[in-house]
């Protein structure tokens, strides 16, 4: 299903004015999915990547923004990904044990694998089952219909870039923090705080795409690119969990271990890349990497600036 949006300020509106618009078109783009979907699994992903974009958007603008109108909305917003959260989760680790079946042909028909991947397919169509049962998409529904209605609150006091500057430099901040982080201590959990802010700042520079369009899109590449190395990671240690906690009972513990063994490996290819592309992307400090963006807008908004005519559409189904 084909629902393209464009995902960024326009150089003509006031930083309210898009921050309004853009928080109606996910939630209008969310509603949508969630109701119309080609399947159940395409409108959870796409509403839960709606709502991380929502959320990014909130955070970019959150210190021109009343804190209380900022607290509600982002906390409705968890609460209702939360809601989706079990189905998702169980639906990653069939596409991630998929992967690597694909990845890994030789063992495609190991009857261990094969064993493995129908467990976890029958626990992902239970998860499935629950949420029709207790018509948990109905409540998120509601949610994003209350959501769309408190949007004109969506009120800021700050304009140009001065409404956007505390949102990136927190952004870039807590991503050098947390890849340290990551990288004194590698465990999923700190891996994926850290992809979670690459995340953030991936969407918020995309919002700011028409600063200046090639240098935004490059960053929002790369951003995108180390977004998926973090994620895909995590999805492996998620999977690479679930079978350590089933090993005991497993029927066919030479296959069960062949696959947690395929895991590692690709878990450690995954990271390494990581750890190269993130060196790169966050090599300059929070103030120098924000002041630098505020150059770009300042040209931008030179009457003479060709800039202001070159802005790209973006789809709203780019990384998720």
């Amino acid at each position: 299903m084909d629902y393209p949006i464009i995902l960024h300020y326009n150089p003509d509106e006031t930083p309210e004015q898009g921050t309004q618009r853009l928080g109606l078109l996910l939630l209008d783009h969310a509603e949508h999915f969630l109701q119309h979907a080609e399947s159940l699994d395409i409108g959870l992903h796409e509403t839960r990547k709606d709502f991380k974009k929502l959320r990014a958007l909130l955070r970019l603008v959150r210190s021109g923004m009343n804190e209380e109108t900022y607290k509600n909305a982002n906390r409705a917003l968890r609460d209702a990904a939360r809601l989706l959260s079990d189905a998702r989760d169980s639906a990653v680790l069939v596409e991630s044990i998929s992967l690597l079946g694909e990845r890994h042909p030789d063992i495609f028909h190991d009857e261990g694998f094969q064993e493995i991947k129908q467990q976890l397919q029958k626990r992902h169509q239970q998860q499935l089952k629950i949420l029709r049962t207790h018509r948990t998409t109905d409540q998120v529904l509601m949610v994003i219909k209350a959501l769309k209605d408190t949007v004109h609150r969506w009120t800021l006091d700050k304009e140009d870039f001065s409404a956007f500057s505390a949102g990136i430099l927190k952004a870039y901040g807590r991503g050098i923090t947390n890849r340290g982080i990551a990288r004194e201590d590698t465990t999923a959990d700190h891996l994926h705080e850290w992809r979670k802010r690459v995340k953030d700042l991936y969407y918020q520079l995309g919002y700011l795409q028409m600063i200046w369009p090639p240098v935004m899109l490059a960053w929002e590449t790369a951003l995108g690119e180390l977004a998926d190395l973090l994620g895909l990671d995590h999805d492996l240690a998620v999977l690479q969990q679930t079978l350590k906690s089933e090993e005991s009972t497993a029927t066919n513990l030479a296959g069960h271990r062949l696959l947690a063994g395929l895991v590692h490996e690709e878990r450690s290819q995954l990271q390494s890349n990581a750890w190269s592309l993130g060196r790169r992307l966050y090599a300059e400090d929070p103030e120098s990497f924000v002041s630098r963006l505020n150059s770009y807008w300042e040209a931008m908004k030179d009457p003479g600036s060709e800039i202001r005519s070159s802005v790209p559409g973006q789809s709203a189904g780019n990384p998720g």
